[in-house]
């Protein structure tokens, strides 16, 4: 069975969710139709969160000092937008 891509772009802010970032990247490539791109955010994260990332073969991009909230890592996110569609969501989920 082939799994289908939608021409959507998920972000997901990380800061400190090296414990939790690896099942919600597993459960988004898991789902019925997959997100054509996971971009992780890592706001300057001082575990392990882009180590985790970038094993699960995500795109992982981080600014250059931490951004304060979940909203500017998300925003951080979109200038890697590269499809029609995005959607932003918790490391945790």
């Amino acid at each position: 069975m082939t799994s289908r891509t939608a021409p959507v772009t998920v972000i997901v802010p990380a800061y400190n969710e090296a414990a939790s970032l690896g099942d919600t990247i597993r459960s988004l490539m898991a789902q019925t139709v997959r997100p054509q791109e996971i971009v992780v955010v890592d706001d300057c994260s001082t575990d392990d969160t882009r180590q985790v990332a970038r094993a699960h073969g995500v795109k992982v991009v981080w600014p250059a000092r931490n951004t304060g909230s979940k909203a500017g890592a998300q925003n951080h996110g979109l200038g890697y937008v590269r499809t029609p569609l995005c959607v932003a969501l918790d490391a945790d989920t």
